[in-house]
């Protein structure tokens, strides 16, 4: 299954179209285009990098499947005012747990014109929120994730903004760490940058990619330890 050649233009060419054209019988209609520009290419990237990941500190799956590390191109549109039917987009996700979608984990997400990534964890059960908020207020930890960060930033990916306003009554105040303390999730993701889809073709996008991820994956884990 792998390529060693990764992504080509052509996997971008059809997110465009699919933008262009958000419909279920064009999808359908172009299906042999999603089958051999988007899922294979899909597939062939994630094996390519499967032995990279997995030798991450933690350990990050990487599985070649729909549901797995490949996000579905069908949108599930029940309570979203937004009803077309796909994903213009092409999400490949790397998690160090036991769920892809529950666990920390490192994204790959391409756009018709540009590529995100980022890493963390979204929607802290209430449990790993009272970890979070301990481990931020304890020094030693705090430092810790402080260095990640570091890392992290150095690839052109910044924490994105917290859920809360204010910080909550119960939590101790004018710690000098309120930017943390009020967040819900634990996120680190491009925002101001997203590199243009050349960055990820070829057997150098692959490369890439997997330089990233050794530069992300000290958030997972910081994660995996402080919050179980």
């Amino acid at each position: 299954m792998t390529n060693a050649n990764g992504f080509s233009a052509k996997t971008f060419d059809y997110l465009s179209d699919l933008a262009a054209n958000n419909d279920k019988a064009w999808f359908e209609a172009n299906r042999e285009r999603y089958e051999s520009q988007w899922l294979a290419p899909a597939q062939d990237f994630v094996q390519s990098v499967s032995e990279a990941m997995s030798g991450l500190e933690p350990p990050h799956q990487a599985v070649p499947k729909v549901n797995q590390s490949i996000r579905r191109i069908h949108r599930d549109v029940r309570f979203s005012k937004d009803k077309t039917p796909f994903q213009p987009s092409l999400h490949l996700v790397f998690w160090a747990g036991d769920h892809p979608n529950r666990s920390p984990a490192i994204h790959l997400v391409a756009h018709e014109d540009r590529v995100g990534y980022g890493v963390g964890q979204w929607a802290l059960t209430p449990e790993a929120l009272t970890a979070w908020r301990d481990a931020v207020l304890d020094d030693a930890a705090h430092a810790q994730f402080a260095d990640a960060l570091k890392l992290a930033e150095s690839t052109a990916c910044e924490l994105a903004p917290p859920e809360l306003k204010k910080l909550p009554k119960e939590l101790p105040q004018d710690t000098g760490r309120d930017d943390l303390l009020k967040r819900k999730s634990v996120v680190v993701r491009t925002i101001a940058h997203e590199p243009s889809p050349d960055t990820i073709l070829g057997r150098q996008g692959i490369d890439w990619f997997i330089d990233v991820s050794r530069k992300l994956a000290p958030i997972d884990r910081w994660l995996v330890e402080h919050l179980g």
